[in-house]
């Protein structure tokens, strides 16, 4: 075969096109009531607005309990968990007020610990309940872990995070858009924390977040005792994840 044959030949054939198949865009999904839905599509809001809309808080008859130490925050996330899971208020649960060691590498209580327990055992028997451990060691990133885990219901998150948000009394607010208030400052007062997950939106400035109810005063976190916290700044700081949800 002559070159310019082969040649003709070569521009002839039809070229074969790499298309890398685009990942399917993550939902927005809350399991908590809410005055207006931010879950219909994938589309970006900002993380006020995801706040505002939360029925939760105590504007709206279901308000964050706030832990009444610095280590009781296991206890109350699971009293706060079981109340957005069953959308009405619930009395004190026998364990609020539990002893917990408060100084060394002990400080604290774990979920799994406290659902070891018998009184937190009954409490989610009496209501009809399952806390369901989600496997988080050696399992990858855990943006994909907690998204995926969402899917089936309410968590109840151990990890590390900073405990104040944007527009709140711990923070000056300069320079910050109010569009902001209610994310958590990712590098101030990190803490080893328990709190709940009722939720994920892709937020304005802040990509895909999770929406976490919390047991923090009202009057000085966030918004509707909700925050706003980025994937990307909770990445390597989980500890621990249960689905709570109805047996």
């Amino acid at each position: 075969m002559s070159k310019r044959k082969q040649s003709a030949d070569s521009e002839a054939a039809p070229r074969r096109c790499s298309r890398r198949t685009q990942p399917a865009p993550v939902p927005n999904i809350c399991h908590a009531p809410v005055l207006s839905d931010f879950t219909a599509d994938g589309s970006e809001h900002d993380a006020r607005d995801v706040l505002s809309s939360l029925a939760l808080g105590d504007a709206h008859d279901l308000p964050s309990h706030a832990q009444h130490t610095a280590e009781h925050c296991t206890p109350y996330a699971l009293w706060n968990a079981a109340e957005v899971v069953l959308e009405r208020a619930l009395p004190p649960p026998a364990f609020i007020d539990i002893k917990v060691n408060k100084t060394g590498m002990s400080a604290g209580l774990s979920m799994q610990r406290l659902l070891d327990r018998r009184d937190a055992v009954r409490f989610l028997r009496d209501l009809d309940l399952r806390a369901t451990p989600v496997q988080v060691h050696g399992r990858g990133k855990h943006g994909p872990i907690l998204l995926k885990a969402l899917q089936s219901g309410v968590l109840l998150v151990g990890g590390t995070v900073g405990m104040t948000t944007y527009h709140s009394v711990h923070d000056d607010n300069k320079g910050v858009p109010k569009s902001w208030a209610g994310v958590r400052i990712p590098g101030v007062m990190r803490e080893g924390h328990s709190f709940v997950v009722v939720g994920s939106a892709n937020v304005t400035d802040h990509g895909r977040s999770l929406v976490v109810r919390d047991s923090q005063v009202e009057d000085v976190f966030g918004i509707n005792g909700c925050a706003i916290l980025p994937l990307s700044d909770f990445e390597g700081e989980l500890g621990e994840c249960f689905v709570l949800a109805r047996a």
